[in-house]
């Protein structure tokens, strides 16, 4: 009986902690709610305003077009339409123009220095291949005559030099 008593003692006590943890729990996820909450509100706020900044340049834009289309409606619209057809046609080319020449010159400073750069070493990599026939040649023509092997390691380690690359 003591026993069951003991244990009845303990699962009190257990029931008592955890609740106590689980008030405790309660309250910091309040604090943190309420953390939350003010936060999403000053972003509600934040939104709102930028609602209202961006309606008010869609009404102003609005109105620009609505006083522009008044002005097409009456009398001399199709002059006033063609210079505003010609002022944007003008506009544009003048920026086309200007990328044209921007990537001309960009095209300029690429090709100047990439092409120096790989035309050296096009060049050595071309006399180096040219200098390993010429090797070639000569120890292929070296066995056709019959001259012995140490002539033709000579040959090679002279010609050998020759062929190396210097990058």
């Amino acid at each position: 009986k003591k026993k069951a008593d003991s244990q009845i003692r303990d699962l009190q006590s257990n029931n008592i902690e955890s609740a106590k943890r689980r008030i405790e729990g309660q309250e910091a996820s309040a604090d943190k709610d309420s953390d939350t909450a003010r936060s999403e509100n000053s972003k509600l706020e934040r939104m709102r305003s930028e609602m209202v900044r961006q309606e008010a340049q869609w009404k102003e834009a609005y109105d620009v077009l609505l006083a522009e289309n008044n002005a097409l409606k009456s009398s001399g619209s199709e002059a006033m339409l063609a210079s505003q057809w010609r002022q944007r046609y003008e506009t544009c080319l003048k920026e086309k123009e200007e990328a044209e020449s921007r990537l001309k010159t960009e095209k300029e400073k690429s090709e100047t220095v990439d092409s120096g750069k790989y035309e050296m070493k096009y060049r050595d990599l071309k006399e180096s291949f040219r200098l390993y026939r010429k090797k070639a040649k000569e120890i292929f023509e070296a066995q056709q005559a019959g001259q012995p092997s140490a002539q033709i390691m000579q040959m090679s380690e002279k010609s050998n030099e020759d062929s190396k690359l210097s990058y």
